[in-house]
C-alpha cells in the first residue's frame, strides 16, 4: 500500500515523546486524516541544557537557534517530506506551538495551511511583572520575531 501524504503534523511539548501523540494520530486516522508526529524522544530534551553554555540564558535573553536545531530542523524536514496538496495543518502541544511558530516564520508558512495550538503559552510574562519566563528568553524572542 502506497503511504498517503500527511494531512497533519503533531509537534510535541517539552518533554513529551512522539509515542505520547499514539492515541491522537490514531484517532485522526480512524477520521481519514493521515498524520505524523515530529520524532522526539524524551532524552532529546536533554539537549536543550546546551543553553546553559550561552550567556543569554543566564541574561534571560536566550535564542532558539542552535539550542533547539534538533528540533525545528526535524519539523522542516517533516514538512518538506509531508508537502500535501491541499496544505498541512500542523498541530502544537504545549511548547511545540511555539516551536511551530518559528518554523512557520523561517519558511514563510510554505505548504502550511492552518496553525492550531493546544496549551501552548504564546506570549511571555509582561517585563513589569513579577512572573519569570521559564524558556529562558526563548519565547520572548519567539513573539518579538513572529507575533
Amino acid at each position: 500500500k502506497k503511504q498517503q501524504p500527511n494531512d497533519v503534523i503533531i509537534l510535541p511539548g517539552l518533554g513529551n515523546d512522539s509515542g505520547d501523540y499514539t492515541q491522537l494520530q490514531s484517532l485522526l486516522e480512524r477520521e481519514g486524516i493521515n498524520a505524523a508526529v515530529v520524532p522526539v524522544a524524551r532524552l532529546d530534551w536533554l539537549r536543550n541544557a546546551l543553553g546553559l553554555l550561552d550567556p543569554r540564558w543566564w541574561k534571560g535573553r536566550l535564542e532558539p537557534r542552535p539550542v533547539l536545531d534538533w528540533y525545528l530542523d526535524r519539523l522542516s524536514k517533516l514538512i518538506e517530506e509531508s508537502s500535501s496538496e491541499k496544505g498541512l495543518v500542523l498541530l502544537g502541544h504545549s511548547a511545540g506551538g511555539w516551536l511551530g511558530r518559528i518554523v512557520l516564520g523561517e519558511t514563510q508558512a510554505q505548504g502550511v495551511r492552518k496553525f492550531v495550538t493546544l496549551g501552548t503559552p504564546h506570549c511571555p510574562p509582561l517585563p513589569d511583572s513579577e512572573g519569570f519566563d521559564q524558556t529562558r528568553g526563548l519565547l520572548t524572542w519567539v513573539q518579538e520575531q513572529y507575533p
